[in-house]
């Protein structure tokens, strides 16, 4: 769970007004969502379904997203 945790506060702290790096542009932002999702996809071996992201479970994306790595309990 802590993982979680942390992922949130990340995604928080990038999404402050004025923050310099926020993309303005939809076609760059779903982009470098793709390019994110197919970097991790070809690391963990995990696929997300065929739908568009607005539609994926909140534990959808938790398991796709999720590192093992940074869970403090062993597996």
């Amino acid at each position: 769970m802590r993982s979680v945790e942390r992922s949130l506060t990340t995604v928080q702290r990038f999404d402050q007004p004025g923050d310099r790096h926020r993309a303005e542009d939809p076609a760059r932002t779903a982009h470098l969502a793709l390019s994110l999702i197919t970097v991790w996809s070809i690391r963990t071996g995990r696929r997300l379904r065929a739908a568009p992201i607005s539609d994926l479970t909140s534990a959808e994306l938790e398991a796709f997203w999720a590192d093992p790595l940074m869970d403090d309990e062993p597996p």
